[in-house]
């Protein structure tokens, strides 16, 4: 039997993580960096600055039991959606991201975002571009509104092109 699930339901703030934790592992202890978290906190710093508190959200209910990385309300009232997403390469962010976007954004039978973006931290490579097309032919055919842009770890912001 299908149990209804709660909507999406925007509300401005961030949950602040961790950016390390300590691991004991018999007798060594080591330092892990949560990366993840860090990168998550300097977006949220980022869009507060550039939009306001009012319109940044992290770790939102997508109103299903999963939680989106980062809502962006823009100036008319949108929603943006941030996945962030830490392997080698653009191809394989889009790949572990999309799903996740899809489900945020449409399930079971909503559209709550004006626009899905997978945060990537790879450095470039020469496929970027061929996987730029690939996004704007998903755009085009099924309307999908999916980007994807860089996160740049010295200015703790998101480039500025949208791919």
């Amino acid at each position: 039997m299908f149990t209804q699930t709660k909507k999406f339901v925007f509300s401005a703030g961030h949950n602040n993580k961790k950016p390390f934790t300590k691991a004991t592992y018999e007798q060594h202890s080591s330092e892990i960096d949560l990366v993840h978290n860090r990168i998550q906190t300097d977006l949220y710093e980022y869009f507060c600055k550039k939009l306001g508190k009012d319109n940044v959200e992290t770790e939102a209910d997508s109103g299903h039991g999963k939680k989106i990385d980062i809502v962006v309300r823009d100036k008319d009232d949108n929603y943006i959606f941030y996945e962030i997403k830490r392997s080698y390469s653009v191809r394989l962010c889009i790949r572990e991201a999309l799903g996740q976007l899809m489900d945020y954004a449409f399930y079971p039978k909503e559209d709550n975002a004006k626009k899905l973006i997978v945060v990537v931290v790879s450095p470039p490579k020469e496929e970027d571009h061929v996987v730029s097309t690939y996004l704007q032919q998903i755009r085009d055919r099924f309307s999908v509104p999916i980007y994807w842009q860089r996160y740049d770890s010295e200015t703790k912001a998101l480039e500025d092109i949208e791919h």
